[in-house]
């Protein structure tokens, strides 16, 4: 087999690819489940949670808002863009083979996570404009709850969903189809990203389960793009 179409990292030749319906099928059921849960969320907690949260100790309030900005997309574009080019560009240029191989599995490893972190936050980016859902700091300051869809307000009717969680929950998706075994790592990253969130007031909780689903659904539809290419492994 072609070095260029085994997995990336290992080299290895990936699983048979399962029927692209079924999962498809599968996928799309999962989402819609999570995206029910985000509006029990909206109908039954967000305002309750949202209320509570403002009690937490200003020093553990203090933590969350430094651990949130591991949530910036910027963090993993920057690094797995450029790392990407410049291992293409390694492997055009070095006369060696077997090491071309290596540079270009690896680049494709890094041209998948910056797709999963980059589209996944371009439909979330989307999905906020649209929604215009206003952030739990008015509810605070002028006790306004819901929606202004289509009102383009800025950042203060862009809660749902939330941009952190989604490039936490692509990006855990991403590392962890690659890195198999920092999975249960990436998941508590998730966790701890989305929770900050709420414990800092700039999201609801269903904005950050909306925001992991959709991290989640946009990077698992861009690894099955690069798993048609023999690029990415697939559980």
């Amino acid at each position: 087999m072609d070095a260029d179409k085994r997995l990336p990292f290992t080299g290895q030749p990936p699983n048979p690819i399962d029927p692209m319906a079924t999962r498809w099928w599968l996928a799309g059921l999962w989402l819609v489940w999570a995206l029910l849960c985000c509006g029990l969320s909206m109908h039954a907690l967000d305002a309750t949670l949202a209320e509570r949260v403002r009690d937490i100790p200003e020093p553990i309030q203090a933590w969350f808002r430094t651990v949130t900005v591991a949530g910036l997309a910027q963090w993993y574009l920057v690094p797995s863009g450029l790392g990407a080019l410049g291992l293409w560009a390694a492997a055009v240029l070095t006369p060696d083979a077997e090491r071309a191989g290596r540079y270009r599995r690896l680049a494709w490893a890094l041209a998948f996570v910056f797709a999963a972190v980059a589209l996944s936050g371009l439909v979330t980016d989307l999905i906020k404009l649209l929604v215009g859902r206003g952030r739990p700091k008015l509810l605070a300051e002028s006790g306004f709850y819901g929606f202004m869809p289509f009102s383009f307000r800025g950042a203060a009717y862009q809660s749902f969903p939330s941009g952190h969680t989604t490039t936490a929950a692509a990006l855990a998706l991403a590392v962890g189809s690659l890195v198999p075994r920092l999975r249960t790592v990436l998941i508590a990253f998730v966790v701890v990203i989305a929770a900050s969130r709420v414990i800092i007031g700039a999201h609801y909780l269903g904005d950050v389960m909306g925001g992991a689903a959709i991290g989640w659904f946009v990077a698992w539809a861009v690894r099955d793009g690069f798993a048609w290419g023999l690029l990415i492994q697939r559980p």
